[in-house]
């Protein structure tokens, strides 16, 4: 199923960030199954920190100048041309930075497997 990489989250966007970086068809297999555990960018700084590094993420958080609270965080690729460069926003970091790096990598839509897609 194609998705929107502004709308991925949680597996699908683990599996996207996991596509971007060129895993094997065997590892990408691995993470349709109980492996899938083992690799979360999206929720796990140590996998999460070194995408900032490897894709040249900057990440700030956009918040309300009047009483500090948070809107959400924006993620930008800075390896990027200037004029193709966009902020990915989310409830998180590593989700922001997740996305920044599938939509460098994979464009704005990516196909995920269906059973990746979580119910909302």
């Amino acid at each position: 199923m194609k998705v929107k990489t502004s709308e991925l989250s949680g597996r699908a966007l683990d599996f996207a960030v996991a596509k971007a970086n060129k895993f094997s068809d065997e590892s990408l297999s691995l993470l349709l199954g109980a492996c899938s555990e083992d690799y979360k960018p999206s929720t796990d700084w140590g996998v999460c920190g070194q995408l900032i590094e490897a894709f040249k993420i900057s990440c700030y958080a956009s918040v309300d100048p009047e009483n500090g609270k948070l809107y959400h965080w924006v993620a930008v690729n800075e390896k990027l041309p200037y004029d193709k460069r966009r902020g990915h926003t989310a409830a998180t970091p590593q989700v922001a930075i997740c996305r920044a790096v599938v939509s460098a990598k994979l464009g704005d839509e990516v196909e995920i497997p269906d059973e990746l897609m979580e119910v909302k």
